[in-house]
């Protein structure tokens, strides 16, 4: 994995989701009259932030262990509207696109960022998180194991199979009793 890639990742799991939690807990701290499903949920939330925190600080740990890393992207990727229930969820940094309404909406947003609705007057909409899409491709893409063939041309073997002795085998050693 590329230096790049693997502090960026760092740095909007574990920089975006200790964000995350900062901003809930501030929420939360500041909610009065609250009905008790609103604490549940930004509990709810600030524990996946808190996951996405996690995941970012056993890939400091240990870059092979991704597993938890591109849960923690696939659950920024969706950003759902419909008068039932609409969600988003966003650590670190966001490039969204959508549709709602029949409208398209588009943009981006340093820093974190959640929403959840049940049961509002919100319009029906779908939309993607690009930037956690982006990174999750290019996490799949470093850590898959290359191929045969890229295996073999790396050790500098090549694809004919010729039955020819190479010049190093065929020349006596000088070095031998003979």
């Amino acid at each position: 994995m590329k230096p790049w890639l693997r502090l960026t990742l760092i740095t909007v799991t574990v920089g975006g989701g200790f964000t995350g939690i900062a901003i809930t807990l501030q929420s939360l701290l500041a909610a009065q009259n609250q009905p008790p499903v609103n604490y549940v949920l930004m509990l709810g939330f600030m524990a996946l932030f808190g996951f996405v925190t996690t995941s970012g600080l056993v890939f400091v740990q240990d870059p092979k262990r991704i597993d938890l890393l591109i849960v923690a992207l696939a659950i920024q990727v969706p950003w759902v509207s419909s008068p039932l229930i609409a969600y988003k969820f966003a650590a670190g940094f966001q490039v969204c696109i959508a549709l709602f309404g029949g409208h398209f909406y588009g943009g981006f947003r340093l820093g974190s960022d959640y929403q959840i609705n049940f049961f509002q007057h919100l319009p029906w909409g779908a939309g993607i998180n690009l930037f956690a899409v982006a990174l999750l491709v290019l996490v799949v893409r470093a850590t898959q194991t290359p191929t045969l063939q890229s295996t073999s041309a790396a050790r500098g073997l090549s694809g004919e199979t010729g039955n020819v002795p190479s010049s190093a085998s065929a020349t006596p050693s000088s070095g031998g009793n003979g």
